[in-house]
């Protein structure tokens, strides 16, 4: 798997752009990937919490200690590291084992089909890429208030903003930054979704943000959701 943690360190354990490693027990590195997220002090220079992705077979029912430590050579590379192509009208996210394609730019006119910024969705079968989501609505997120309005990302509103956020060899996370809108095409509650992708893994990781921008006394929220 590829699980990622946040490590906190003490003051001046860690300066912000030193090289760490994982390894097991056995001292030999594993694919690792780390992020410095915030640091002590206002000069940026030692790492307060560290996001660190790894990876490293663990079987059912069994524990293993795996081990931080500084090195000054690189890690080694996960067999099948996820690779990110940013072309000019998509990107491309490849993990072996699923490969997504998010329509990545606003052009001035754009058909009704094209606001789902997901444009194809597709995993690895022992007979080649299967695309497993249908071309009409495949992924979209939606709200309802009180009176049963009801408020998408696929039906009248702008195509969200793609832009790459992270693009590492064990993680990489595309940001979706968009609006929900009702059929007129009247905006309503902006939204940020996270997608976290792994090497050599067809799951996906969401994180979902929504802003309520309404007038909280007029209005209600009865349903919020993603639809596959």
């Amino acid at each position: 798997g590829s699980p990622f943690r946040g490590v906190e360190l003490l003051p001046g354990e860690l300066e912000r752009g030193a090289s760490l490693v994982g390894v097991d027990e056995r001292g030999r590195p594993l694919p690792t990937q780390t992020k410095c997220l915030t640091t002590w002090n206002k000069d940026l220079k030692c790492v307060r919490w560290l996001l660190v992705d790894f990876q490293a077979d663990l079987p059912a029912d069994r524990e293993r200690t795996l081990f931080l430590q500084r090195s000054t050579d690189a890690p080694p590379a996960p067999d099948q590291p996820v690779k990110v192509d940013r072309q000019e009208a998509v990107t491309v996210i490849d993990t072996g084992a699923l490969r997504v394609t998010l329509r990545s730019r606003h052009p001035y006119y754009q058909a009704p089909e094209e606001r789902d910024f997901l444009a194809r969705c597709e995993v690895k079968t022992a007979g080649g890429w299967r695309d497993v989501l249908r071309a009409e609505k495949g992924f979209f997120l939606y709200m309802k208030d009180q009176h049963g309005n009801l408020y998408d990302t696929c039906t009248a509103g702008p195509r969200p903003l793609v832009t790459v956020e992270e693009a590492g060899p064990l993680r990489a996370c595309i940001r979706v930054d968009g609006w929900h809108a009702a059929q007129d095409g009247a905006h309503f509650c902006p939204f940020i979704l996270r997608l976290h992708f792994f090497a050599g893994s067809a799951d996906v990781r969401i994180h979902h943000t929504f802003i309520f921008d309404q007038e909280a006394h007029a209005v209600e929220l009865s349903a919020i959701g993603v639809k596959l």
